[in-house]
């Protein structure tokens, strides 16, 4: 009994008695406006090492090798998620002004990114050492979170606790002027995915029109009439517009769950509020969607 249980010990720790890498990787991670992404875990898998990313959005992995030898991997991965994107993972040395990604064969292990214990994006690393620059599409789960922080809060509540620019809505607000398309562009500047054509420097639209001819001149708008309506669905982040006698009416993406549709929307009864849209393939009302996704669709990750 002695023997059997002496064996059974040696065989559990064997994994720990083999050699381990060593890992060095650092990084800053910014979104795609380039604005530093503060409080992300940054992990790495199978080394079972993370850090969180301080306010310029900085994070380091470091871990000894158990030997004196180190795994030392060249190249690069081509990833891409469907909560966020990554393009190239690079670990190669190369030049600030012209990265060459290459593919890899070999990789060592995944590099992932949380928020809140939820995975946003992950790639696969082919170098424990070195150091990376990440444009990381988070954008959709910034806005879908700026958004439904304002829940219940009339037009001069929304951002006023924000610190930076564009600050508070109520700034950029007429007395009893209709809001859903300013509560829009504002959540998407403050996410850091400013719009453009609009006024204020261009990020502030003042209508469902004026959105609907953003989308369709440099994303994609998606209408009613669309091939895609019926085969595709929008994601979140992604805008909505809705016909009414009004002139329209406009909203944010925040889910969609079988036929079910979840958005946030402002300057409904004066409010933001969340809407639960049952069936909305069959919604007659709603005129389309504006993809965010396709304003931007190459993120990349640097080594530098």
């Amino acid at each position: 009994m002695r023997w059997q249980y002496f064996f059974f010990v040696v065989l559990f720790h064997v994994p720990a008695l083999l050699s381990r890498p060593g890992i060095n990787l650092k990084g800053a991670v910014v979104n795609q406006a380039l604005m530093p992404v503060k409080g992300l875990t940054v992990m790495l898998v199978g080394g079972n090492v993370r850090d969180t990313t301080n306010e310029r959005g900085e994070f380091v992995l470091h871990r000894p090798p158990t030997s004196p030898g180190e795994q030392r991997l060249a190249g690069a991965f081509p990833v891409r998620d469907n909560r966020g994107a990554i393009q190239t993972i690079a670990l190669t040395p190369s030049s600030p002004s012209g990265y060459a990604p290459l593919a890899v064969s070999n990789p060592c292990d995944s590099l992932r990114f949380e928020r809140s214990g939820k995975r946003i994006a992950s790639a696969v690393l082919a170098e424990y050492n070195g150091e990376i620059y990440v444009i990381l599409d988070i954008v959709p789960e910034e806005i879908v979170s700026i958004a439904a922080s304002e829940l219940g809060d009339r037009p001069n509540g929304i951002g006023t606790e924000l610190d930076r620019e564009p600050y508070a809505l109520g700034h950029y607000l007429g007395f009893r002027e209709a809001w859903c398309s300013e509560f829009v562009s504002w959540a998407y500047n403050v996410a850091g995915f400013p719009l453009t054509e609009g006024s204020q420097g261009g990020w502030l639209h003042r209508s469902s029109r004026s959105l609907k001819r953003w989308f369709t001149r440099n994303a994609r708008f998606v209408p009613r009439t669309d091939p895609y309506w019926e085969s595709n669905a929008p994601s979140p982040g992604d805008y909505i517009r809705y016909d009414n006698a009004m002139g329209g009416h406009s909203g944010i993406v925040e889910a969609i769950r079988g036929s079910t549709l979840y958005t946030i929307e402002g300057n409904v009864k004066n409010r933001v509020v969340r809407r639960k849209i049952s069936n909305w393939r069959d919604r007659e009302d709603i005129d389309g969607f504006g993809l965010r996704s396709r304003a931007h669709e190459n993120v990349t990750v640097y080594s530098r």
